[in-house]
């Protein structure tokens, strides 16, 4: 079972370090960024990232 996490960051550097370290501790993973709360909402509204409502999350 995969988890999905979402992270919401401007700083890309951050972001690279975060997904990183997800990869090397955690393959069951799905990792999705967003610069900003806009683009997550948007990503979101077009369906590029499952609703957190979804079963996809659980």
């Amino acid at each position: 079972m995969y988890k999905h996490i979402l992270l919401v960051d401007d700083d890309l550097d951050d972001t690279e370090i975060f997904e990183e370290a997800l990869s090397e501790t955690n393959s069951a993973i799905i990792f999705y960024s967003a610069e900003n709360g806009q683009d997550a909402l948007d990503k979101l509204t077009r369906q590029e990232i499952p609703s957190p409502g979804s079963s996809s999350w659980t």
